[in-house]
């Protein structure tokens, strides 16, 4: 008489899911000179499973000093970076990342932003003005730039939402112009802060000024 016979040995097997291929970037291309202090990046969605992306750029090709993003989402893959300055080069790289971890960057792409005629960089500005922090959120270096009419003794100070003063990031007399400092999203004492809400204020002679950011980790 027929039959089914007994099942076989059980084996196993275990799926192993590969780490992001490298990502390939799009735009701008390598060695662009632009005439715009506002840039789009764009790079091409990575495989296998992405379930983010690492974007950074910096001034210098060791990337050394790099402003990082972490939290492109897998879809999200472009970014415009704004307020670059004139006569800079600019270096930039991407990595992908899914359960098994971050792949590798991708070639690093260099581009160079040529602006003819900064409007008024060369010129005293004729108010004080604090600008909005950039990037913003802060991930967690960001910049703060400010101008003066007049030289004047500077106070830059970041405060948490309890009014309470976290960091001096400057004091110190400045000429009269166009300034900018960066802001690591550290204490005074070097020690990293949680992400949130934080203000900070530019202090000079009798103008004060006070604007909102974030820090996200």
């Amino acid at each position: 008489l027929g039959g089914v016979s007994a099942f076989s040995e059980v084996r196993r097997f275990t799926t192993i899911m590969q780490l992001p291929a490298a990502v390939q970037l799009l735009m701008p291309a390598h060695g662009a000179m632009l005439s715009a202090d506002t840039v789009r990046c764009l790079w091409r969605t990575s495989a296998p499973a992405v379930q983010r992306y690492w974007f950074e750029w910096a001034t210098d090709s060791l990337m050394q000093n790099a402003t990082r993003d972490t939290s492109f989402a897998a879809n999200d893959t472009t970014i415009t970076l704004r307020q670059l300055g004139s006569n800079q080069n600019y270096w930039w790289r991407v990595k992908a990342r899914n359960i098994a971890g971050w792949g590798e960057f991708s070639a690093k792409r260099k581009f160079t932003v040529i602006i003819s005629g900064v409007a008024g960089r060369n010129e005293v500005p004729l108010t004080f003005y604090l600008a909005q922090n950039y990037p913003n959120p802060a991930r967690p270096r960001t910049e703060i730039r400010f101008q003066l009419p007049q030289a004047s003794a500077v106070r830059l100070s970041v405060y948490n939402v309890l009014s309470q003063e976290i960091c001096r990031l400057v004091e110190a007399k400045f000429e009269a112009g166009y300034h900018n400092v960066h802001w690591n999203g550290t204490d005074g004492n070097g020690n990293p802060v949680p992400s949130g809400i934080y203000f900070y204020q530019l202090r000079a002679g009798e103008f004060s000024q006070i604007r909102k950011m974030s820090l996200v980790r």
